[in-house]
């Protein structure tokens, strides 16, 4: 058995498109910074509220301004808030439920536009939303496996 402590060192690593400063032990396995929060049952009620403050938010502003303005103000808002979560050396609540909560904005404006815009059927669009979903989260997975690195948490 090792009894020798885990010496470590900050080095710069990608995996898949994301640039991320890990920590790479003596045992050269890299660990990416943990920037979500642990998974409780108190983050799924968070989760499931920001989801619907995200749904109405989304409905209020294509309602009380011009539908084009509103999309576009939720794309400028989450650009900012994605840009400053990936940045971030760690964890910050804030800025993480900031996130999660402009994505459901923007995700409900995406799946509205789909629908109402383009005239697609819920059906269809929500096949094709999971199978993007699926093509996405595939290769990522596949890089963290290759990087021998651990799987990030869920978000």
């Amino acid at each position: 058995m090792n009894n020798q402590p885990d010496r470590t060192h900050r080095a710069d690593t990608t995996v898949g498109d994301v640039m991320a400063t890990a920590t790479t032990t003596h045992r050269g396995r890299n660990v990416l910074p943990v920037k979500v929060p642990e998974i409780t049952l108190g983050f799924w009620a968070i989760k499931v509220l920001t989801t619907g403050m995200g749904e109405t938010a989304s409905d209020y502003l294509a309602r009380t301004i011009d539908p084009i303005v509103a999309v576009g103000l939720a794309t400028v808002g989450l650009a900012i808030l994605l840009v400053a979560q990936i940045r971030a050396r760690g964890y910050r609540d804030w800025l993480y439920w900031a996130t999660v909560a402009m994505v459901s904005v923007f995700g409900t404006m995406a799946a509205d536009v789909v629908h109402v815009v383009l005239g697609i059927p819920y059906i269809v669009s929500t096949v094709a939303f999971a199978i993007a979903v699926a093509a996405v989260r595939e290769p990522r997975r596949a890089a963290v496996r290759s990087n021998n690195a651990p799987p990030a948490r869920p978000s």
